[in-house]
């Protein structure tokens, strides 16, 4: 094994015991051994550390093993940058899992680009147990590469429309980039990821987009019974995300056009999905409350300047954007609820 690993690929750890074994066994399975894993505990209250650590005896590997207090994700993955070694940052999640080649592949595109970021494609494989997958839905952006910190940036609200910008695991980034411009996860329970590609995105200067999928984004149900299944607040954090992809356009001077459109575009659908999630059962809202909330919604400046702006990409959208432009309430409560009932269904995934 080398001595420098090319990749450090950093993995927060939570209560996870019985994903372990699967996660070392899967980075088992790489087909290149370039690279250093680094494992964070983020302060688990069950066997995890004790199972990682009987696990790693069979890696095949270079790996640390660290352990915090819990602080959620975004803090492991700040410790786990801080003693990485690699040129290039990676990060998996424990329940996730790379393509036997993700690795290979990503050393080779680095080796040939030196991109201070390299973005692909990912599966969401959405399973109705633990080992039986219902559907997966195939994220595939378009191959390029790009350079000037401008133009790049001009693509970033087209690239979050498309979902391959705010998720924190479909990126290589190099580690310098990170270190030398304090780029760090924050402490929001929400978002963290995306927050932090804002940040780094003022500073990419080469960006190489591989049209391959090969990461696997795991939908199971025990994430389904472990997520927050109403979140306090949502407004201002997709009010908050709006205005950070605002903020970034216009201080590179291309916050106009379709470059302006494709934020709107997803910044209504985020209204939506705010909307959706007061419908929740778990949200203790009653109707009139709901409704009340969406006419105050309707009645905002950023609603109004993203409905003028939007232009609709995907049906989904188009529906959506034509929906709020009608300004009615009840009509925005009835699309939210249906949204809520089937939004882990294969229908709602084919709609987006």
């Amino acid at each position: 094994m080398n001595k420098t690993p090319f990749f450090s690929v950093i993995m927060p750890v939570y209560n996870c015991e019985d994903l372990v074994n699967q996660a070392v066994d899967n980075l088992n399975k790489q087909t290149v051994k370039s690279f250093e894993v680094i494992f964070v505990n983020d302060g688990s209250k069950d066997n995890t550390l004790e199972k990682l650590n009987l696990k790693l005896q069979q890696a095949t590997f270079k790996y640390k093993v660290l352990s915090q207090e819990n602080a959620g994700p975004g803090e492991a993955r700040n410790n786990g940058i801080k003693c990485a070694s690699g040129n290039y940052i990676l990060f998996v999640d424990a329940d996730d899992y790379l393509e036997p080649n993700a690795i290979e592949i990503l050393i080779s595109n680095a080796e040939n680009t030196m991109a201070d970021v390299i973005l692909f494609g990912y599966f969401q494989d959405f399973y109705t147990s633990e080992t039986k997958i219902d559907h997966t839905v195939t994220v595939v952006p378009k191959s390029q590469l790009l350079t000037d910190n401008k133009f790049i940036v001009s693509k970033v609200s087209a690239l979050d429309q498309n979902k391959v910008f705010s998720f924190a695991c479909n990126k290589a980034i190099k580690r310098d980039l990170i270190l030398e411009n304090d780029i760090v996860f924050s402490k929001r329970m929400h978002s963290e990821d995306y927050f932090f590609y804002i940040d780094l995105f003022y500073h990419v200067n080469s960006l190489s987009v591989i049209d391959k999928p090969i990461y696997h984004y795991v939908k199971s149900p025990r994430e389904t019974l472990t997520n927050q299944p109403y979140i306090k607040n949502f407004y201002k954090l997709i009010t908050d995300r709006y205005l950070a992809m605002q903020n970034i356009l216009k201080s590179r001077q291309v916050y106009h056009g379709e470059i302006a459109a494709n934020a709107a575009n997803t910044h209504i659908k985020h209204i939506f999905s705010h909307f959706s999630n007061n419908c929740s059962r778990y949200s203790g809202l009653k109707g009139k409350d709901i409704r009340c909330d969406i006419k105050a919604t309707l009645e905002d400046s950023i609603t109004k300047e993203a409905i003028a702006l939007a232009q609709g990409g995907s049906k989904a959208q188009k529906i959506m954007n034509i929906i709020l432009k009608t300004n009615s309430v009840w009509l925005c409560f009835l699309f939210a609820k249906v949204i809520c009932f089937s939004r882990n269904s294969k229908l709602f995934d084919k709609m987006k």
